[in-house]
């Protein structure tokens, strides 16, 4: 045999392994027509790694056809052929996407991706369903993602929701915070999405700056959300804002008129401005009576929604106890005898308004040592020495 026959022969060989490849990928399609799920996989696993036909859009399309069917089959022999078909798919779609400069299956393409980002999100409430965290997160995840794709262009903001509650539920805390804030940008859940991520940011990472920035944002972005104008609130009372965190609660009440907490919170700040620390300034008398009676108001209406209400209680008897103790003070300094027994017997009033109320939050709770000390001090003065005694053992014994 000369080098001229050689030389022919080896060309054909050349060109007969070249045309394998492209015959590989149309047994692949032939095999999954007819259902052979597991030649098809074989034989398209083998196009996409040969030159000649893995940068084929068609290669890529038909893989993603084959796995997809894997994904989708009923029969327990093709299902146990991956273990990520649907991932598979996704993947090969992307690819054939990709290489497709003629978008001649963009079309197609469309559909397909449509029907894979349903079954993600519909992947990962099953495996929600069943407590498999990692695996819902990774599905809520790529369902997002497809869902941003130039082939589906439909934002799914429930699934990257979705992906921050059980990046919660996994404490996956950095993971949660960059997704919660995603679904602020789709605008997802509004003033409430806001809401949680401040509370992550609070309660999980401790980074307190941040969450009061996210509340400002909120609040800009949704003024009538009670739940931010409550977070803005919790922040101004922190800081000893009373003024701020007054009008905050007012506005929390005009959507809420029926929030004991609210009335609690906006009586304790009234309190507050009558009683300030010694380090502020003090209010004129004026201003002191106003700011009490607005306290005594806004406790006695929170006992109004809720008769139980053991802070209401105790801090109501608090007020009537403490400006029993005001008044008691500035009579010290009182050189008349008739205008000292007037203003005695004023505070005399006050406390015997308190009694009651600390008894009764005694009762609700029975170890608050702050209820047992001012019950102490009540009973000194009314000289009920067993009452006295009795709550002077249970303090001995807290």
């Amino acid at each position: 045999m000369n080098k001229k026959v050689i030389f022919t022969i080896q060309a054909v060989m050349i060109a007969a392994i070249a045309f394998a490849q492209p015959s590989k990928r149309t047994s692949a399609y032939n095999h999954l027509g007819y259902g052979e799920l597991d030649n098809a996989r074989t034989a398209i696993d083998e196009a996409i790694l040969h030159e000649a036909t893995m940068n084929d859009a068609k290669t890529w399309m038909f893989r993603g056809q084959i796995y997809h069917a894997i994904y989708q089959s009923k029969e327990e022999k093709y299902k146990a052929l991956d273990h990520t078909p649907l991932q598979k798919a996704v993947e090969s779609y992307t690819k054939c996407f990709e290489l497709d400069k003629k978008k001649d299956w963009t079309d197609d393409l469309k559909n397909r991706m449509k029907i894979a980002e349903n079954q993600m999100m519909n992947e990962g409430i099953q495996a929600y369903n069943k407590q498999q965290f990692g695996d819902a997160l990774s599905f809520f995840e790529t369902s997002f993602n497809l869902s941003k794709h130039p082939l589906v262009a439909k934002l799914d903001t429930q699934a990257v929701y979705n992906a921050a509650l059980v990046a919660e539920k996994l404490e996956s805390w950095d993971k949660a915070k960059t997704l919660w804030e995603e679904c602020i940008k789709t605008g997802y859940g509004k003033g409430k999405t806001y809401m949680a991520l401040n509370e992550l940011l609070i309660k999980q990472l401790k980074q307190i700056d941040a969450a009061k920035e996210v509340v400002r944002e909120g609040r800009l972005k949704y003024p009538e959300e009670p739940l931010l104008i409550i977070a803005e609130l919790n922040f101004f009372l922190m800081e000893g804002k009373d003024k701020e965190a007054e009008k905050n609660i007012n506005l929390a009440l005009e959507k809420d008129p029926n929030n004991k907490s609210l009335h609690f919170a906006l009586g304790t700040i009234y309190n507050n401005l009558a009683n300030p620390d010694t380090s502020k300034p003090q209010p004129t008398e004026a201003e002191y009576a106003t700011y009490y009676s607005k306290s005594e108001k806004e406790y006695s209406k929170a006992l109004e929604i809720d008769p139980e209400y053991f802070d209401a209680i105790f801090n109501l008897g608090a007020l009537y106890f403490n400006g029993a103790v005001k008044i008691m003070d500035a009579a010290a300094n009182i050189k008349d005898n008739k205008l000292y027994d007037a203003a005695k017997k004023k505070a005399d009033e006050k406390f015997m308004q308190a009694l009651p109320l600390l008894e009764k939050a005694h009762k609700i709770d029975a170890k608050d040592k702050p209820t047992l000390q001012s019950l102490k001090q009540l009973y000194a003065r009314t000289g009920d020495n067993d009452k006295y005694q009795d709550v002077s053992n249970k303090l001995k014994n807290l």
